[in-house]
């Protein structure tokens, strides 16, 4: 049996928080916490980042709403969404779909229409299986998991780790790197760099961008990572 699907519900509404809780714990998965506001949701993210899935309303009633929710999910923690809302017009659907939600869910919804859209995403995402290298980092032995790595670069025997929260030297190669991290989602855009592909924020001819760092992408590379990152959306 596989690990239960960890889940983070953004609701303002508390009797539609507790009513969706209670019917995701029904169909066996695993609710972490209820947040209210944006404010909230960061402060728990920033304590438990271990977080599968995330359950957002739109219209919330604080300073900043679902879909500033939704860009902050993208841009800091590359974790999945499915949007819920009372509202289904055009102007509220196009402001969702550009933050490419895993599903839209217009409430009231069923225990059936929540089981579909979780497992529908879980054909899509390969981020539930635990993809993992364990690396030297002084006198430590340190596990770390691939959704956690943003990029590496090699110079001659030794790896340069950057992560979501530090950056790690060790002695290791790129290429036993990758094959001991097996990560679908992890490719080379340079003879001493590779990175993961959901954490990049533009391609160039020549470049590949993450937020504001700029790495290499060779020609043997450049066609594939395109091709490849073309795929996540």
């Amino acid at each position: 049996m596989g690990k239960r699907v960890r889940i983070l519900i953004i609701e303002d509404d508390l009797l539609i928080a507790e009513m969706l809780k209670e019917m995701l714990m029904d169909l066996n998965y695993s609710v972490e916490s209820i947040c209210k506001s944006y404010s909230e949701a960061i402060a728990f993210l920033k304590m438990k980042s271990r977080i599968d899935l995330v359950f957002l309303d739109i219209n919330l009633s604080s300073e900043k709403d679902g879909i500033d929710i939704a860009k902050m999910l993208n841009e800091e923690y590359n974790l999945p969404f499915i949007f819920l809302s009372s509202y289904s017009d055009p102007v509220t659907i196009k402001r969702a779909v550009k933050t490419y939600p895993e599903a839209y869910l217009v409430k009231p919804f069923s225990k059936s229409e929540l089981f579909s859209a979780i497992e529908l995403m879980k054909l899509k995402k390969t981020s539930f299986k635990e993809n993992f290298v364990i690396i030297k980092d002084g006198n430590k032995q340190v596990k770390l998991n691939a959704e956690e790595i943003v990029y590496v670069k090699s110079d001659k025997n030794y790896l340069e780790i950057t992560t979501k929260t530090n950056r790690i030297v060790t002695r290791y190669s790129l290429e036993t790197f990758l094959l001991e991290l097996n990560d679908k989602f992890f490719m080379r855009t340079h003879r001493s760099f590779a990175l993961n592909l959901n954490a990049i924020t533009s391609l160039e001819h020549q470049s590949v961008w993450i937020n504001d760092v700029e790495l290499p992408l060779s020609r043997k590379y450049k066609e594939d990572v395109f091709l490849a990152f073309a795929k996540l959306k």
